[in-house]
């Protein structure tokens, strides 16, 4: 008797669980061997659980996955089998409803026409293999074509099956002739470009070593320890305790109601830079944060601000010894600076290479060589002439499409050239490389963490027209993904499948 995934007709290979059923007996063994207890839902969908229980849709399709994908003595390793099962499980589910609602009843011919394939040889139908299984077999077997056969009406209605009449497709969503043609003419014309980029990720040291000084207040560096409380009315006991002797400030750090925020253990202040004690202290809409923070600063050594409202708690700050300023020669404080410009002042480094990518545009636009006349321009060069004197490599990036998104339908923008990394879904990119004329040199596109400079090298051109078929079945395939992402971020789904696994599994396994 053959053991096999039964195809229900169509072109349609991302959800396959929709189409096929479980063979059968796969599920019992992986279940009695591994999952052998009760275990609360993996989630819902529109109010119904989705539980692992033996026989079920969702326990039978992790069962499957494994089978396919190897099985392992570990649980820990069956988490992907898990996923896969409950967001086919939530698909088909949504599937079955909306069948349910338009009446449709499966016939017994279509379920007969199946049955046949499960009790041929090689000369067809066999009536001696039918009669050697069992009446249960059948009857499952019947069944399970059933199911399938009532969740492949919704995928054929809307995406097609292998049915057609002539080149078209019985069921369906159809793509229109023009629809095709726009999408094969698409990659009619591409476009080779020279490239510059300047990465955003960090400044030279001398820049930051000029920030640093041109905000010296920020990076000033503050000698304090501090005690933390969750509420007012402990801070303010503290505080009274403190100033009147009963207790030292070292004691308070012991007390039940001290917390442990933005302190060492020993009850120093963890970061000490102005920028970071403002950073703690809760923002306000008038000068209240502002004033506290002038407060902190302005301690006498030994001497304790009043209680502070922080974003976590409330605090009071002692001071332990004189502030210091920068050392702009210590390489470990302008590496905090560095850090600072990247976390707070992203524009600052995005400005700086601006204005060097356009001084590299005008470069690049010269019409002579620089300090030459018009009789030196022959075989000048002016793009290649910048980069040498920006001491820049020029990179050539190979003909691509307009390709919205990087669509497998199309030539992508290529991945060896990593400073067009997310170009594909960059608007302005995407204008300005292709409106340009040849030989033109853009002005600078920031593109992630860099900035680029494009010249317009070829515009490459095929008037063959590709074949249409293959968009066809790409653009159902694009509406299936579309319809199965917006399934399964709807509202009706819950998905406990991390809890439920790692809560009954992984523990298991570590």
């Amino acid at each position: 008797m053959k053991n096999k995934l039964l195809w229900i007709g169509s072109v349609i290979i991302l959800i396959l669980s929709v189409f096929t059923f479980i063979v059968f007996g796969v599920g019992t063994e992986i279940f009695t061997a591994l999952f052998g207890k009760k275990l609360p839902a993996f989630g819902s969908y529109d109010g119904k659980p989705i539980k692992y229980e033996q026989g079920s849709y969702f326990a039978n399709t992790v069962a499957q996955y494994v089978e396919n994908n190897g099985k392992s003595q570990n649980a820990g390793s069956y988490y992907s089998a898990f996923r896969y099962a409950f967001n086919q499980t939530v698909f088909t589910m949504m599937v079955e409803d909306a069948v349910s609602k338009s009446g449709y009843k499966v016939p017994e011919s279509a379920e007969d026409r199946i049955m046949v394939s499960y009790f041929s040889d090689e000369n067809g139908y066999s009536k001696k293999l039918y009669n050697q299984a069992s009446d249960s077999y059948k009857e499952s077997l019947r069944k399970e074509i059933s199911e399938s056969l009532f969740r492949s009406r919704y995928m054929e209605d809307l995406f097609g099956s292998s049915d057609s009449i002539g080149s078209d497709a019985l069921y369906g969503l159809k793509v229109c002739d023009n629809e095709k043609n726009f999408l094969a003419n698409t990659i009619n014309e591409s476009r080779a470009f020279n490239l510059v980029s300047f990465n955003m990720n960090d400044l030279p040291t001398e820049e930051v070593v000029k920030f640093a000084r041109e905000h010296a207040d920020l990076f000033t560096k503050y000698d304090m320890s501090v005690l933390s409380f969750d509420t007012k009315e402990d801070a303010e006991s503290a505080l009274k305790q403190i100033s009147s002797g009963e207790i030292t400030f070292e004691d308070a750090l012991t007390l039940e109601s001290s917390k442990a925020y933005y302190r060492e253990e020993n009850g120093k202040l963890s970061n000490t830079y102005a920028y970071q004690i403002a950073s703690i202290i809760k923002e306000s809409d008038d000068d209240t944060a502002k004033n506290a923070e002038n407060a902190i600063k302005a301690l006498a050594k030994g001497s304790l601000s009043d209680v502070i409202e922080m974003r976590n708690g409330y605090s009071i700050f002692r001071c332990d010894g004189d502030s210091t300023p920068l050392n702009t020669e210590d390489s470990i404080s302008i590496g905090d600076v560095s850090r600072y410009i990247r976390t707070y002042e992203a524009s600052y480094i995005q400005d700086y290479y601006m204005n060097i990518a356009k001084n590299f545009v005008t470069e690049a636009t010269r019409t002579t060589p620089r300090g030459g006349v018009e009789e030196d321009a022959e075989g000048f060069d002016a793009f290649d002439d910048a980069c040498n004197y920006f001491e820049l490599v020029k990179t050539e990036v190979p003909a691509f499409p307009l390709n919205y998104g990087n669509s497998k339908l199309f030539t992508n923008i290529p991945a060896s050239v990593s400073a067009l990394s997310g170009a594909s879904t960059n608007e302005n990119f995407l204008k300005t490389a292709f409106s340009m004329k040849e030989n033109e040199v853009s002005e600078p596109i920031v593109v992630g963490k860099n900035i680029v400079v494009l010249q317009l090298k070829e515009i490459v051109k095929d008037e063959n027209i590709a074949n249409t078929d293959s968009y066809k079945s790409e653009s159902v395939n694009y509406d299936l993904n579309a319809l199965q992402s917006a399934v399964l971020s709807s509202d009706k789904v819950k998905n406990n499948v991390d809890t439920v696994y790692f809560t009954h599994f992984m523990q298991d396994a570590l």
